[in-house]
């Protein structure tokens, strides 16, 4: 397993440095001869050894050789990136003026020219150490690949193990399934009598096959429901269609019944006579086999529909790993009106949503989402493995045990596993912590643990090569840690690991890989928004593990746990992360170091040898001045990242980090930007404020926001920036902002306000627009705006006094949260509101609206969440049953005339759960 992530690593590695120096040498930038030719030789070198890394991988496993040589590879890709990015950096020295500089200009070119040389020397040995590695293939006997589907899992013993095991466990060690099973017993049994598709969708090892096959061979599916036939199938991920197709029919072949007239004039004959019938027969069925051996694909297709035309059919796809698999076995399945039903098991989503959408729309689909094991199973499992009963638990092991099930997470495959080995171990404090501690390594030298990792890595090795960079860099955040998906994604764009398209932002692109991670079912959502776009996830501590052990395989991350962390095995630390305070030194060279992320205190005095830095993320640690970036030094640093470190200021040196693309000051108390920010070209995110409440008039949230610099608008690349104050040298340079997709501004003004509303309309990329007045009953212009940006999705607006909301609201087809606050509407604001086909949170604090009533009668067919805060006047709320269908969290919080001591809000809403509805009567 860990030898498909070393070749998937150096392929990766390679790929990307492939694109990079292809940029280089088609760029205009001014290159001398000799370096872009050796730059064109090591492109076309490494092209050429990617494709004998496809062939390695077969071999890896077995050669340590052959794995050596693939890390050397992927060394030799690392560090001619590092030279590149080098290079990169002394090219892009900007030139100065007048006649001191002229004189620094000569003094910086024989400078830089000294440098190229160096540059090219490097060059020169990195393509020797290319043609000594070229030895390689022709050594270890490797051929080209010119390509490889997406996964490299090179055994299916683990898999096929696993689901074996599943299909024969014990019914006194199934526990918490009696819900799930019944639920799907009558969605088999039940319903329409077209096809439908059943899918149960979880991640690796959460007993999905267990409970499908006890499903399956319950009496009312196998006796008492009608079916005519029953199929099983397991699947692999290299699986083959043509013996899929033969093994449905060898299935169906062996059910169907003799005609019983026939059997019975056979038996009443003479012995003699059943010879000629017997052989026949005999005949006959190796005939039907060599048939179906020689037929193609759609002749089995046909023959299999053939089979299944006049029956009730019920089979069962367990593990299925993509689409396409899907699309291709669903020819052979016909709809005869009958009942059928299909099962599938799988770990994506998307494929669970697609196949159980077959014949029935997507919100009828039958998609079963299985749950975790609850504390209170997961205890009762693992205490009858390891102690016969869950009663049995020793006292002295009764805290450790605790631990050992919390970190398992309801997890069948990891209960069943840790608690069978431990079954077997002295019953001692001392082995039990050490396999709690130390479960990681523990994987490595366990059979038992070692097949439980194979099993729970295959989400990992089906994933394409971009996204296992993505999701081993999951390993550096710590335990039961909450994971933003903002800060993810810009972690994983500082990285490199994202790449935009002509028609793709990065940005976007980023939300593409967290989607495709969430639909595996390899990372768990923590929180959402009212739309169900995921805000936050975590990973499973098991499959963390996992993640943790292939990282330490790869020297992909060190990371310091605890005092005790050991050195690690290699001098190029590459990227670094601290779940600790670390106090002393590490003595680990720097130099190479492309990511620190600190999730403790980090006691170094300074990054002057981190030259190739391009990632700096010390959110809410004490950091005084220690790592405070010198840009002369950090000229590769793309992502800094110092939210919540309660600093005073930048120094004015940040306007050398020429490569910066990300700046984030939240909390950070910095309110002033140093001028030289605005020749940072490449900045594409900047988030500067401070979430403290300014005004305690207001109810929700206001932040305050920084001045931002004269030249602002010259940022060509910016597409966020939170929270600019509304001056008016920034008013003039906003409307030429043209790329921006997120904008707050803070501390609008009578003068100012206009003119504002006049730059918004022309940001026709614009997404989330946040403003917020510098003091209340600001009397806003946005009524006479023509249209706000027809692609925004979020519009929140603080202290902007309006009569009503303005008619051109009706026109944003894609807004799917409005927060407003101060705002004052005299006029319901919900007949507007509710013509809004996306919206789906809706937010109205503090005197937000000074009606007394607020009435919906057409409904708001998309909302999830409503909140009603502070509205001093509101006296009533009257909704229709069927206004909300789809509500999930009602509240209203301090309405009614003088609250709290007699206020009250008469809600009119029929037919609605109570459990949605959180609301304070007097």
């Amino acid at each position: 397993m860990a030898e498909a992530i070393v070749t998937g690593m150096a392929t990766t590695a390679i790929g990307a440095l492939s694109k990079k120096l292809s940029d280089v040498v088609s760029s205009e930038i001014n290159m001398p001869g000799m370096v872009r030719q050796d730059v064109r030789v090591i492109e076309a070198e490494l092209s050429k050894m990617k494709a004998f890394l496809w062939s390695a991988d077969a071999k890896v496993a077995t050669n340590a050789e052959v794995k050596a040589w693939v890390k050397q590879v992927n060394e030799l890709a690392y560090d001619t990136e590092d030279l590149i990015d080098e290079f990169k950096v002394h090219i892009a020295r900007p030139r100065r003026r007048g006649v001191r500089g002229f004189f620094y200009n000569i003094i910086q070119l024989i400078k830089k020219w000294r440098e190229l040389h160096e540059i090219h020397n490097h060059l020169q040995l990195i393509k020797e150490k290319i043609k000594r590695a070229q030895e390689g293939p022709t050594h270890f006997g490797l051929h080209p690949v010119p390509q490889v589907p997406p996964s490299t899992s090179t055994t299916e013993e683990p898999h096929v193990l696993g689901q074996l095991q599943a299909l024969f466990v014990e019914e006194r060690e199934l526990v918490g399934i009696d819900e799930p099973r019944n639920h799907l017993i009558r969605w088999l049994l039940e319903g329409s009598k077209s096809l439908r598709v059943i899918s149960v969708v979880a991640m690796g090892g959460m007993g999905k096959t267990a409970l499908v096959k006890k499903v399956y061979d319950s009496p009312a599916v196998r006796i008492h429901g009608s079916f005519d036939c029953h199929v099983w199938i397991t699947l692999s991920q290299n699986w083959d269609f043509k013996i899929l197709l033969r093994d449905m029919i060898k299935q169906l072949s062996a059910q169907v019944e003799e005609d019983p007239t026939t059997v019975v004039e056979v038996r009443r004959g003479p012995p003699s006579l059943l010879e000629p019938y017997i052989s026949i027969r005999e005949r006959r069925e190796m005939q039907k086999r060599m048939e179906i051996e020689a037929a193609n694909e759609s002749r089995l297709i046909q023959m299999l529909r053939d089979h299944l035309k006049n029956k009730r059919y019920v089979i069962v796809f367990d593990e299925l790993w993509s689409k396409e698999t899907w699309e291709s076995i669903k020819l052979a399945l016909p709809d005869n009106k009958f009942g059928s039903r299909v099962v599938i098991t799988t770990r994506h989503t998307d494929i669970a949503a697609t196949a159980s959408s077959l014949y029935c729309t997507q919100d009828d689909a039958l998609v079963y989402n299985l749950p975790p094991l609850t504390l209170h199973d997961s205890w009762t499992l693992f205490c009858m493995r390891s102690f016969g009963s869950k009663d049995n638990c020793p006292p002295t092991l009764k805290d450790l045990t605790e631990q050992i099930v919390k970190k398992c997470g309801g997890l069948p495959l990891a209960i069943v596993t840790i608690s069978g080995l431990l079954a077997t171990k002295p019953k001692t404090v001392e082995q039990w912590r050490k396999l709690h501690d130390r479960l990681g390594s523990e994987m490595e030298t366990e059979p038992t643990l070692a097949v439980m990792k194979k099993i729970l890595s295959l989400s990992y090795e089906d994933l394409p090569y971009h996204l296992k960079l993505c999701f081993l860099y999951l390993s550096i955040f710590p335990e039961d840690y909450t994971i933003r998906r903002s800060r993810l994604e810009r972690l994983w764009m500082g990285e490199g690991f994202v790449n935009a398209t002509h028609e793709i932002t990065v940005e976007d692109m980023a939300d593409e890989y967290f989607d495709e991670l969430v639909k595996r079912s390899i990372i768990q959502v923590t929180e959402t928004d009212p739309s169900g776009r995921a805000r936050s996830c975590k990973v499973h501590d098991i499959m963390r593990e996992v993640i943790i052990s292939k990282s330490r395989e790869e020297d992909f991350f060190y990371s310091i746990v605890g005092p005790s962390s050991p050195r690690p095995r290699i001098d190029k630390v590459r990227r670094l992360t601290t779940q600790c305070d670390v106090n002393q030194p590490l003595n680990v060279s720097l130099a190479h170091l492309r990511s620190l992320i600190l999730f403790g205190v980090f006691v170094s005095s300074s990054l002057k040898s981190a030259k190739l830095l391009r990632v700096l993320d010390v959110e809410r640690q004490d950091i005084g001045h220690r790592f405070m970036p010198h840009g002369s030094q950090l000229q590769h640093l793309r992502y800094l990242n110092l939210r919540g470190t309660r600093r005073a200021q930048l120094p004015e040196a940040l306007s050398m980090l020429q490569s910066l693309e990300m700046l984030d000051l939240r909390d950070s108390s910095i309110y002033e930007l140093p001028a030289g920010i605005v020749k940072l070209r490449r900045l594409r995110y900047l988030a500067v404020y401070s979430s403290q409440r300014i005004t305690a008039t207001m109810g929700a949230p206001r932040r305050q926001g920084a001045p931002m610099p004269k030249g602002i608008g010259g940022l060509g690349e910016l597409c966020t920036l939170v929270l600019a104050n509304a001056e008016p040298g920034f008013i003039e340079e906003l409307e030429g902002m043209q790329q921006l997709r997120r904008l707050g501004v803070a501390r609008l003004t009578m003068e100012n306000e206009p003119r504002f509303w006049d730059a918004i309309q022309k940001l026709s990329r614009l997404r989330s627009l946040t403003a917020d007045s510098k003091e209340d009953n600001l009397m806003s212009s946005i009524g006479s705006l023509g249209q706000l940006p027809s692609l925004l999705r979020s519009l929140k607006l603080h202290g902007l006094v309006m009569e009503k909301l303005p008619g051109h609201l009706e026109s944003l087809k894609h807004l799917a949260k409005m927060v407003l606050s101060g705002t004052k509407l005299a006029a319901d604001p919900f007949p507007l509101l509710q013509s809004l086909p996306s919206l789906s949170e809706l937010r109205l604090h503090k005197d937000a609206y000074v009606g007394k009533e607020l009435h919906s009668r057409r409904g708001f067919s998309r909302l999830r969440t409503m909140h009603l805060m502070d509205l001093g006047e509101l006296e009533v709320v009257t909704v229709k049953v069927e206004a909300m269908p789809i509500v999930e969290s009602l509240r209203i919080k301090g309405c009614g005339k003088g609250w709290p001591t007699a206020g009250r809000v008469d809600l009119r809403m029929e037919g609605r759960r109570e459990s949605l509805i959180d609301i304070d009567r007097a």
